[in-house]
């Protein structure tokens, strides 16, 4: 039945269908920019590698949608890299789901009924999640095990904090904080000891991401003009501006490899899909659209081969398309007829993840990374659904 009200809905909507992605970012960092997930994006992606990570594809969009509410429907053997997390209101508030890539075992971890949590990230082992919930009555980084046991309050401040990302190793994570009046950035410990502020005291300073390598954390910088993309190891040295220029950037993240950095760039006029290396160098387009915005995180596939990135054309639709690092080999895999957004990659680079708009309804849904085997796992409704990223191989 999901599969058959899919499909008829994408058949009727036409350039009046889908959705702007700004609808499946969860929440706003402290300096208002989108806080976005990873697909991650960034954290929770594996670092594996694959030979079909990049699928051998013919570009084709392939928009046959099916249901994966069967076990085994996708085609897909079980196991913890078949598993998403993402965020869902089905239940009134913003919850934390996890599902398996066959559409089996949804799973509400947080089932909180007064709070909103959100922003899910899955530690690099997959046996942990962070996350941001509003359940002590301001927003607070929490960290759970992977079945929703064993709360940890990280943050444990009463000011807003948010944007989580683990260290490599798991045992860290950096996030946002204003509880010295300025947007900061903190680490902390997994357990919520070891609490350090490893900011500039004077500059407002925002989004970080975790090298997946290394010990370098990204973020965003605002220093007397718009704001630019910055880097320093995790005790606070060695700080560079990375795209010192005209132009605002965002929705950065790091190749599962380490060794490059994907982002959105206005300096162009149009927000677009940037590349460049890990220390600011060979800075290049990957993917412009003149009729369509950047508005999301554009993940790596896990070989750091490809991107997947989705954009928003007009204010209803937006297409999602991979690209090579270096801009060629273009394939669309979805047609824009619709509102498709949040993309990730599974550990193994079979499946993308996303969310698809149709109207006023949401669908968690997965597709091959050639466009094909479209398929719907959660039941739909008209509530917010967004942030899906699936679980790292440990």
């Amino acid at each position: 039945m999901v599969a058959s009200a899919l499909a008829g809905a994408i058949a009727g909507c036409g350039d009046d269908g889908g959705g702007g992605g700004s609808g499946e970012t969860t929440g706003a960092t402290s300096d208002g920019t989108s806080a976005g997930t990873s697909g991650s994006e960034g954290p929770g992606t594996s670092s594996g590698d694959t030979s079909t990570s990049d699928g051998a594809t013919d570009g084709s969009t392939g928009n046959g949608t099916t249901t994966g509410e069967t076990s085994g429907s996708s085609g897909s053997s079980g196991g913890l890299d078949n598993e998403i997390v993402f965020v869902s209101e089905r239940d009134g508030m913003a919850d934390i789901y996890v599902i398996r890539l066959d559409g089996s075992d949804a799973t509400n971890l947080t089932n909180e009924p007064s709070s909103t949590d959100e922003d899910p990230r899955w530690s690099p082992d997959g046996t942990r999640i962070a996350f941001t919930t509003s359940r002590d009555g301001f927003s607070e980084v929490y960290v759970m095990d992977a079945d929703g046991s064993n709360l940890v309050n990280v943050s444990n401040d009463p000011s807003i904090d948010d944007s989580p990302t683990w260290a490599p190793d798991g045992q860290r994570l950096a996030f946002v904080s204003e509880r010295d009046d300025l947007s900061q950035i903190y680490v902390v410990s997994a357990d919520g000891t070891g609490l350090v502020n490893i900011s500039d005291p004077l500059t407002g300073e925002s989004s970080p991401m975790w090298s997946t390598t290394a010990g370098r954390i990204l973020f965003r910088r605002s220093v007397g003009g718009e704001p630019d993309l910055w880097a320093r190891d995790a005790d606070g040295s060695n700080l560079m501006n990375l795209t010192d220029g005209p132009g605002q950037e965002r929705y950065a993240t790091y190749s599962p490899d380490g060794t490059m950095i994907s982002y959105s760039s206005t300096r162009n006029g149009n927000s677009d899909a940037w590349v460049m290396n890990a220390d600011g160098s060979d800075q290049h387009t990957v993917s412009a659209e003149p009729s369509g915005e950047l508005l999301y995180f554009f993940p790596w596939a896990p070989d750091s081969s490809r991107l997947a990135v989705p954009f928003i054309v007009g204010t209803t639709n937006s297409p999602i398309i991979t690209v090579r690092a270096d801009g060629t080999d273009r394939r669309d895999l979805t047609d824009g007829t619709t509102g498709d957004t949040a993309p990730t990659w599974s550990p193994d680079g079979e499946w993308i993840g996303f969310v698809r708009r149709v109207g006023d309804i949401r669908y968690l849904m997965v597709m091959r990374p050639d466009g094909s085997e479209q398929t719907s796992l959660f039941e739909p409704l008209a509530a917010f659904a967004g942030s899906p990223l699936f679980r790292p191989t440990p």
